[in-house]
């Protein structure tokens, strides 16, 4: 009884997995951000060893003064007197030739501060379609063999091509007269 086990969707073709895919398949292109350092203002020394102050002399500028008086005179003995004032003492020493010293600063404190690039490639995109592994080649399968009992009527071929059945108007309202 193998034939009975043997059913007529046995012998149909499968469907399910034929309609053919289509999608977009894009590039991507990559681009570098652009970014700049943003560093804090490091602090710096300078720094001498073994100075010949030998041949040093002392240059000071001439100081700013200015004389400040009462707005009137006065002769009593708790009277103010006029009264002088200077801008600090404005001296360097100098010296006639180089002096062993150099600079020296500790490493910046620096962050990076980055944006989207001005300028980046679109991607490329294009529609690939495919038809679906699952469903190879034709879609034709053979007549399944005669069921016990059955017999042979007649044979005949369908009609032709498949054409989609025309879909009834949608949106109407009302009756028909």
């Amino acid at each position: 009884d193998a034939q009975r086990a043997l059913r007529e969707e046995d012998f149909m073709p499968r469907h399910e997995h034929c309609t053919p895919q289509c999608a977009y398949k894009c590039t991507s292109p990559v681009c570098e951000e652009e970014c700049r350092p943003v560093c804090e203002t490091p602090k710096c020394q300078t720094r001498c060893s073994g100075t010949d102050l030998s041949q040093c002399r002392m240059s000071c500028g001439q100081p700013q003064c200015s004389t400040v008086c009462p707005e009137k005179p006065c002769t009593g003995a708790d009277c103010r007197a006029c009264t002088s004032t200077c801008s600090e003492p404005m001296c360097f020493l100098q010296c006639p030739k180089a002096q062993p010293c150099h600079n020296v600063c500790e490493q910046p404190s620096c962050s990076w501060q980055c944006k989207a690039p001005s300028t980046c490639p679109q991607p490329k995109c294009t529609l690939a379609c495919e038809a679906p592994s699952a469903c190879l080649g034709s879609t034709h399968s053979q007549l399944p063999p005669l069921r016990q009992g059955e017999v042979m009527v007649q044979s005949f071929a369908a009609p032709g091509p498949v054409t989609e059945a025309p879909r009834p108007p949608t949106g109407l309202s009302g009756s028909a007269p």
